[in-house]
């Protein structure tokens, strides 16, 4: 799992495919952005998406337990109450608008 757009990213996986759909998902983030002295954050996130009609992805998480993924030595595994983005086409497909939602 490669993310060029989100700075905080470090790494990631797929814990689990449930179905077309969705996935059981790690990702680990960096520390730099983090208040110093704060201990690096990690999440285990279920992601669900799904794709529009009018072509916008509606791409949803939160965060889950999984016996394949335990706590990892020296992060603190970050809780995501209900997060994700809304990716809407515009100006006829040349761009795109990005909503981003989070509950924390």
């Amino acid at each position: 799992m490669v993310c060029r757009w989100d700075f905080c990213f470090s790494k990631g996986s797929v814990v689990e495919h449930l179905d077309g759909h969705t996935d059981i998902i790690h990702k680990q983030l960096y520390s730099d952005w983090l208040p110093w002295g704060m201990k690096r954050r990690d999440l285990l996130l279920r992601r669900y998406w799904r794709r529009e009609d009018d072509g916008t992805y509606v791409i949803l998480y939160h965060s889950v337990f999984h016996k394949k993924c335990p706590h990892q030595k020296g992060y603190v595994r970050a809780c995501l109450k209900s997060g994700g983005y809304v990716i809407s086409p515009a100006n006829m497909g040349k761009q795109s608008v990005v909503k981003h939602m989070l509950a924390i």
